[in-house]
């Protein structure tokens, strides 16, 4: 990339705060606010789902420092407890007591999740090791301080090459507007309609899926879960889908309010998508099972395993990619499941954290919790990989130390095929991936961005500013939806 954010950024990197959907279960906590009006939570049970794993490929990189083989030289675990706001429960519940529909041996399979360690990296290779060695002898050296999520924050040390760049661009704020009535807690969610810009669906560790009206900054209705909602996604303009803790899927139609519980998975449900061209409901849970559910019946259409945890997947046409733990990727045809199409590694060293389709469906774009986007292409043969690549990106620096940030979400825009990021820096950058170019930087949000969504035309951002606990029970400000107005200037390849 010509413009890269871990040499230009001139924000001192403020109180990280963003919910990480697969590190949360079971709940107590009490919600203050301060005379100032920021938000204090206190978290009284942790439970994790979340893991680190290590390997990386060689791959380009778009920022300034043409190597990233940078050695871990140690990682130390900050044992902070995190946890979800319960509303309507007396001082004084037990947490595991509230949450009657969460079995013992599911909790204590997250417990022990928890206490499992992060795996090392895979070695580099010997020519990385040589190429990194002259590098570093012409060049000065930092350190690096990586921020990571919720459940797992790790310190690194690396060395770097120190080159100049030029300073990303920075769009204001002037043409987007918070909207009212935002869920009481994180927000894990935000899905556009399918047919038009108007209409926002948020769902939120508040046990909430809430559909606004965004031309008039209103939100329309509210359904409720028995737990936190992770994800949702429309399946026409009219029907909504959402799971989450609970474990159960549901289906609401937003006209009669009515909704329908049409199945369930064995552990909490991570992911929500819609297939338009084969007409399927895609669910990803982290019981290591993908299930497919027919939306006209509704009802369960095949189950399918999947080697670990699913952490997110998306659509590609009538293909569908999943990320799990352990940095694995599988590729799948919805067509005919009863094989795996593809299965992968992913570029990048750490835990996957989000993947999004290309509009083209020719790829995807990939990103971890260590400040790094890959772009791969679905196509296996040896000269289409030549072209896939990986970039450094929401990184800050502040006194000499580079601070490197989780990418929580994804969004491609429809029309021009480019693509937002957010990070728990607080920053949503637009990528060209054709010309490997940043196209721009909005301004910085108050807490971490935890979800992207553009509309279907192109012409709207949702921003979820929403806290994610990467640096434990700390102050921060209030969950916000943004929408952002986006031009072509922004957008479009140049």
């Amino acid at each position: 990339m010509n413009s890269t954010e871990d040499s230009g950024s001139k924000c001192s990197p403020a109180p990280i705060s963003s919910f990480t959907i697969q590190s949360i279960l079971g709940t107590t906590s009490d919600t203050k606010e301060n005379s100032t009006g920021v938000v204090q939570r206190r978290r009284a049970l942790s439970v994790s789902s979340e893991e680190c794993s290590g390997g990386e490929e060689s791959a380009h990189c778009f920022c300034s420092e043409p190597g990233h083989n940078e050695p871990c030289n140690q990682h130390h675990q900050l044992n902070f407890s995190t946890i979800n706001t319960s509303k309507g429960i007396t001082p004084g519940q037990d947490g595991i007591d509230r949450r009657q529909h969460l079995t013992q041996p599911l909790i204590q399979d997250y417990k022990d999740e928890q206490e499992r360690s992060c795996s090392q990296m895979s070695p580099i290779s010997e020519e990385r090791q040589r190429d990194g060695a002259d590098k570093q002898s012409n060049s000065a050296k930092k350190k690096t301080r990586t921020v990571f999520s919720r459940s797992q924050v790790y310190q690194l040390e690396s060395t770097f090459d120190m080159k100049s760049a030029a300073e990303p661009i920075t769009m204001t704020g002037s043409n987007e507007f918070k909207l009212n009535q935002p869920p009481e807690d994180s927000v894990s969610a935000v899905k556009f309609s399918p047919s038009t810009a108007q209409f926002l669906l948020v769902s939120s560790w508040d046990s909430t899926v809430r559909l606004y009206d965004v031309g008039g900054n209103s939100m329309r209705m509210k359904y409720q879960h028995l737990a936190p909602v992770l994800d949702c996604a429309f399946y026409d303009p009219t029907h909504a889908w959402s799971g989450g803790l609970d474990m159960e899927l549901k289906t609401h139609d937003l006209n009669t309010d009515q909704e329908t519980i049409v199945g369930a998975h064995d552990a909490p449900i991570r992911c929500v998508e819609y297939c338009p061209e084969v007409n399927v409901m895609v669910t990803g849970s982290w019981d290591r099972s993908v299930r497919l559910w027919d939306p006209r019946t509704p009802c369960n259409a095949g189950t399918f395993t999947q080697p670990e945890k699913v952490y997110t997947l998306s659509v590609a046409g009538d293909r569908l990619i999943v990320g799990t733990a352990g940095r694995r990727v599988l590729v799948w045809d919805l067509r005919n499941m009863g094989y795996v199409q593809q299965r992968r590694e992913s570029s990048l060293k750490y835990q996957t954290r989000c993947i999004r389709a290309f509009p083209n469906k020719q790829g995807y774009v990939l990103s971890s919790i260590e400040g790094r986007v890959a772009v791969e292409y679905l196509d296996p043969s040896l000269e289409v990989q030549k072209k896939k690549y990986a970039f450094k990106c929401h990184r800050l620096k502040e006194n000499g130390i580079e601070q490197v940030y989780p990418v929580n979400a994804i969004s491609f825009h429809s029309v021009h095929n480019t693509f937002a990021t957010g990070g728990s820096d607080g920053f949503v950058n637009i990528w060209d991936p054709f010309n490997k170019k940043r196209l721009c930087q909005f301004h910085r949000y108050p807490t971490s961005i935890a979800s992207l969504a553009f509309s279907n035309d192109g012409s709207t951002l949702a921003i979820a500013s929403s806290y994610m606990q990467e640096q434990g029970d700390i102050s921060h400000p209030e969950d916000a939806i943004f929408i952002r107005q986006v031009t072509d200037a922004e957008t479009k390849p140049k």
